[in-house]
Parts: C-alpha cells; sequence; structure tokens
C-alpha cells in the first residue's frame, strides 16, 4: 500500500505535465475565457457547469471515507498545477469550484484542471 506521500508525489509528477512544459515553465495563456468558449471546453468535461466566474462539479461518493480520499487526490492534482480550487466536502460528496482570481473569471487552467480531475473517475 502506497502512503499518502507516495501517492501526492505520483501525482504531483504526472499532473504538473497537464501544466507546465518541460522546464517547468507555464505554457498556458491565463486569458479570461468569454462565455461561450466556457461552454464550448465544458461540452468535454463531465457534469461541469458554468456559473458567472466559475466552473463547478459536485461528486458523490458512498461515504465520508471515499469523498475525502478524493479531496486528497484533487489537492494533490491542484498542488503540481499551482492552481486551487475550492472545495466543500461533506458525507458522501466533495464539491469543486475552480475560476482564475487574477483573471476575474474562467481561464485554460480552470479547464486543464477540471480535466485532470475528471480523470481521477
Amino acid at each position: 500500500m502506497l502512503s499518502g506521500l507516495c501517492v501526492t508525489t505520483l501525482l504531483n509528477t504526472e499532473y504538473a505535465e497537464v501544466f507546465q512544459g518541460d522546464h517547468g515553465e507555464d505554457f498556458m495563456e491565463r486569458r479570461k475565457l468569454s462565455e461561450e468558449e466556457v461552454n464550448t471546453a465544458l461540452e468535454s468535461l463531465d457534469s461541469w457547469k458554468f456559473d458567472e466566474d466559475k466552473i463547478e462539479r459536485k461528486f458523490k461518493f458512498e461515504n465520508f471515507g471515499e469523498a475525502l480520499a478524493f479531496v486528497n487526490k484533487v489537492g494533490a492534482i491542484a498542488e503540481a498545477a499551482d492552481h486551487h480550487p475550492d472545495i466543500k466536502l461533506g458525507w458522501g460528496y466533495a464539491k469543486v469550484e475552480t475560476t482564475t482570481h487574477d483573471r476575474d473569471g474562467v481561464t485554460d487552467h480552470d479547464i486543464a484542471l477540471a480535466k485532470s480531475i475528471d480523470e481521477l473517475g
């Protein structure tokens, strides 16, 4: 069984590649997307919704432990990406909201983060 630190290290390595080039440089624009661009991007995501200046999705689980484990994996992805969503955790669910605060809306970083989170299952 892998420890939490090992899982975090594996996730950080895997998902850092989504957001950074070979030398750690940020290759995404971080440009605020229009409502039309966000809605088009959401067509390729599973159950994410656009709400004003953020995208959000509620994930359901069988119990609190599964929801907590999921949130910890999301945290590892967020750290690797240096892009941190707001997460609400409760019994059997986790709600993830992401926006790019310094752009006052949704950017390519939010879409990439949502895709990475969807890959968790």
